[in-house]
C-alpha cells in the first residue's frame, strides 16, 4: 500500500489535476498542416527540415507493437532476461510530443512568448524513474510524450456532518521514453522569432523526441507501472494511471513548424547532460581547492 501511494504521489506531481481537467476540443486539422496522420516510417536524423504536416511516429503504437511479457513473481531476474531473448536493436524514430490532432494538456510542452527577448520559451522536464520504480537505478530518467484521459466520472461525497463535495475520478494512460542510467537535466528550449511571426506560428509549433529504442541492461525494451490516488473530502480528485515506457539510448529534442516543416531547434539531450556533468565536476574541483 505504501508503494502504491508513492507511485500515485509521484505521478500527481507530474500530471497536475488542472491539466487533465481541461478536456479541450482538438485543434482543427488546418492548424496542423495538410494531414494529421502519424507517420509509420523510421526517421533520418540528418534531415535539415521536415515534410509539411509531419506528425512523427505514434509512441503508443510503437509500444503496442513491441510490448514484452511481464516478469513472473516466480522467476529470477536472470530467468526473465533469458526468456526475453537477445537484445533488440532499432533504427531512429521521431516520436511526437502530445496527441494528433493536438489536445490541450495532453503532452505538448507549454509555450510562453517572451516579448522582451523576442523568443518562445519552454522547459522539457525529465523525471527520476526511481520515484515510481524503486528497483530502478537512481539516475534512470523518464520523459512522458503522450497522455490520454481514458475516463472521467463525477460523483458526490459526504462526510459525517452531511457536508457534500463533488468528486472527480479520472483514468489516465501515458506513454514515454526511459533513458537507463542517465540522470537527465531539464532542457531549456528557446525559439527566437519576431513578434508578428511568432503570433502566426504559435499554434503550429510542435516537438519531437528523436530517439533510438534499445533494450536496457535488464533485457527490457518496454515496461509499465501504475498507481492510484484515492479521492478524499479534502482533496476530491481521484486518479488511476498506467505509465508505459520504451527504453532508449539516444535522444534529441526537435522543435519545428508542423505546417512548413521548418526546424527551429535540435537539442542533443545526452550531450547536454554530459556538459552539465563536466561543469559540476569542474565546480567541485574548485571548491576542493
Amino acid at each position: 500500500m505504501k508503494l502504491r501511494l508513492l507511485l500515485a504521489t509521484a505521478l500527481f506531481g507530474l500530471v497536475p489535476p488542472c491539466l487533465v481537467a481541461q478536456v479541450a476540443q482538438p485543434s482543427s486539422p488546418s492548424q496542423e498542416g495538410a494531414t494529421v496522420a502519424y507517420t509509420t516510417e523510421i526517421f533520418d536524423p540528418q534531415v535539415p527540415s521536415l515534410p509539411p504536416g509531419y506528425m512523427g511516429y505514434d509512441i503508443e503504437r510503437f509500444y503496442n507493437e513491441h510490448v514484452q511479457p511481464a516478469k513472473s513473481e516466480f522467476e529470477t531476474a536472470e530467468q526473465y532476461k533469458n526468456r526475453l531473448g537477445a537484445p533488440g536493436s532499432f533504427q531512429t524514430y521521431a516520436f511526437r510530443f502530445g496527441t494528433v490532432p493536438p489536445v490541450k494538456g495532453r503532452g505538448r510542452p507549454f509555450l510562453k512568448y517572451n516579448a522582451e527577448k523576442q523568443q518562445f520559451e519552454t522547459r522539457i522536464n525529465f523525471n527520476l524513474d526511481s520515484a515510481r520504480d524503486p528497483t530502478a537505478s537512481p539516475s534512470d530518467s523518464t520523459l512522458v510524450l503522450k497522455m490520454d484521459l481514458r475516463n472521467e466520472t463525477k460523483s458526490t461525497m459526504t462526510n459525517a456532518f452531511n457536508a457534500a463535495v463533488e468528486v472527480t475520478n479520472r483514468t489516465i494512460d501515458q506513454y514515454g521514453l526511459r533513458m537507463a542510467a542517465k540522470g537527465l537535466p531539464t532542457v531549456e528550449v528557446n525559439i527566437p522569432l519576431p513578434g508578428l511571426r511568432a503570433e502566426a506560428v504559435k499554434d503550429t509549433l510542435a516537438f519531437l523526441a528523436v530517439a533510438s529504442p534499445a533494450t536496457a541492461t535488464d533485457g527490457t525494451l518496454t515496461y509499465s507501472t501504475g498507481g492510484v490516488k484515492e479521492a478524499t473530502f479534502q482533496s476530491p480528485s481521484g486518479l488511476v494511471y498506467q505509465s508505459h515506457y520504451i527504453s532508449a539510448d539516444r535522444l534529441s529534442i526537435w522543435a519545428y513548424d508542423t505546417v512548413t516543416g521548418e526546424v527551429y531547434q535540435k537539442i542533443d539531450v545526452l550531450k547536454l547532460a554530459d556538459e552539465k556533468k563536466q561543469a559540476e565536476e569542474r565546480g567541485n574541483k574548485r571548491k576542493r581547492w
